[in-house]
C-alpha cells in the first residue's frame, strides 16, 4: 500500500462476503488488516470487474483511498460502486477518494 516500507503492507487480495445482483446494493468484503505505514503514506483497495460496452469487453475498477489514522485505515468494508470519481467520508471522518475506472483498451469483442 502506498509507499510504506512496512513488509507486510502490500497487495493483499481480501475476500468478498456479499456480491449481491441488484446493483443498488452493497459489495462487502472481509476487514482490512493491514498495519499502519511507516511514512504515513496513503492507501487503496480496488475491486476489478468486466463490462460490456458496444460489443466490447473492458476491464473496470472500483476504488477507495485509504487513510490510516494511527488506530485503523477507516475502511467501512464496503465497495463503492460510484459513477466517476467524488469524495467521500471514511469511517475516521477523513474525506476520500472513491470512483470507477475503466482501461482504456478493450479486452476484444463478444457477439
Amino acid at each position: 500500500m502506498g509507499t510504506s516500507t512496512t513488509a507486510h503492507n502490500k497487495a493483499i487480495d481480501y475476500a468478498i462476503t456479499s456480491m449481491p445482483l441488484d446493483p443498488s446494493s452493497r459489495i462487502t468484503h472481509t476487514p482490512i488488516s493491514h498495519t499502519a505505514p511507516s511514512n504515513n503514506s496513503k492507501g487503496v483497495k480496488a475491486l476489478p470487474y468486466f463490462v460490456v460496452r458496444n460489443n466490447q469487453v473492458f476491464i473496470n475498477f472500483a476504488y477507495t483511498q485509504l487513510i490510516h489514522n494511527g488506530s485503523n485505515w477507516g475502511d467501512d468494508n464496503t465497495v463503492h460502486m460510484i459513477d466517476g470519481q467524488q469524495t467521500r467520508l471514511d469511517a475516521n471522518g477523513q474525506e476520500v477518494l472513491c470512483g470507477t475506472a475503466q482501461l482504456v483498451e478493450p479486452l476484444g469483442w463478444i457477439k
